[in-house]
Order: structure tokens, then sequence, then C-alpha cells
């Protein structure tokens, strides 16, 4: 869009509604569960771009985040990812305020984030370094998704989650966690879900689908 006049959506509610939907009628039930909440987001293959889930939510969903929503304040930005974008170009790239996508050329990206790419660009897998200081470096890892979850908190998916303890657990008894239990709200224990140690995710194996023990990590 024309910096200084960006209109309405393209993608207007009623296309991420109908996007949702058809997205949850192909996946919602992989997990054994019809609830809202895809127990894999990821799907087959990788998607190297927004999470599949949040199409229709505005606050930390595809509104703010990537078509616009009225009910959406972001200041001078349309989008969050508008505002992520040209920033970096801004501020870590150029360094100057005014520069403008209007008439760029990506001829010379490459060069020209070269400098920023060496400090931002997470490109090398490479752990050796970190291995050769802890032996125990394949025990110290884990990545724990989040489904039904946006950016942070929110949604459908359980998001709450005692991280503190859960380190302090680790550490003290030395054994790394294949799940932890999320809430759906902070404090309250009576409800929640297994986030699963990946690869595995969570499956609904029957009962209240919003008690931990209905779910198995697979």
């Amino acid at each position: 869009p024309a910096p200084a006049t960006v209109g309405p959506p393209v993608v207007t509610s009623g296309h991420r509604k109908t996007l949702r939907n058809a997205i949850e009628a192909a996946c919602d039930a992989n997990d054994g569960l019809t609830d809202g909440v895809l127990g894999d987001p990821e799907g087959d293959r990788p998607f190297p771009g927004f999470p599949f889930g949040a199409e229709d939510v505005d606050g930390n969903g595809w509104g703010s985040w990537l078509t616009g929503a009225p009910s959406t304040v972001l200041g001078v930005v349309p989008t969050a990812a508008f505002g992520f974008g040209v920033g970096l170009m801004r501020y870590f790239v150029y360094q100057d305020p005014e520069w403008s996508y209007v008439d760029y050329d990506f001829g010379t990206y490459i060069q020209d984030s070269g400098p920023v790419t060496q400090q931002l660009a997470a490109t090398n897998p490479d752990l050796d370094a970190f291995r050769a200081r802890d032996p125990q470096a394949g025990d110290d890892v884990r990545l724990f998704m989040m489904p039904g979850v946006l950016h942070c908190a929110g949604g459908d998916g359980a998001s709450f989650v005692d991280w503190v303890g859960e380190i302090d657990r680790w550490h003290t008894t030395g054994k790394a966690p294949d799940q932890i239990v999320a809430r759906f709200r902070p404090g309250d224990t009576s409800e929640g879900r297994p986030l699963c140690a990946w690869p595995a995710s969570q499956h609904y194996a029957g009962g209240d689908g919003r008690q931990p023990d209905s779910f198995a990590c697979q």
C-alpha cells in the first residue's frame, strides 16, 4: 500500500472467517476432539508463515498482525507485520527513518542487510560449541508447542504455565519433562491441557476436554 493512504483491509473479516472454518473442518478433529483447537497446527509440512487457527481473530490474530481490522488500535501502522517489516528496514538495515519501500529495488537487499543479518539471522544450526561446554546438552533442551494459543497468550488453548516451577523441578530432579500442564486461566489448577515435548503432540483420549488427563502425548 501507499504509506500515506492505507485503505480498508483487502482480506475482510468475512474472508478470514471462511478460511478459519475451512481449516477447522479439515484439521480440528485430527487430535480426536472437535473443539476449535488444532492439536498440531504445523500440519504435515512445515509452513513458514503464521500458524493455522487464528485467521478470524482480530486482536493478536490475523486482524492485528496481517490483514488489519477496524477494532485493532495500532497507531500509525495498519498491521503489526507492516510495522515490524518497515521498521526493520528503516532502523536496522538502512538506519534512515525516512526510508520508504516505494520504488525500492530489492537487487541490493542481500548486500545492504549483511551487517544486520550477521547479528539477527539464526541460520546456523551447529550446536557443537554449546555441546562442548555441556556434555548433557541433549537433555537440556525441550520445545513445547502451545496449540490454540496466540502470540504470547490468548486464544482458545491453554496458555498459562508455571515456567519457573517447571525449570526448577527439572533442575532439582535432573529429569527433563516429556510433558507439562498448561492452564486456561492464571492460578486456576482445575482445568488445563498437557503440552507435549516436540515432536509429540496432544491427542484426545476421552473424557472432559478441559482436563489434562483426557489427553495423551503421542
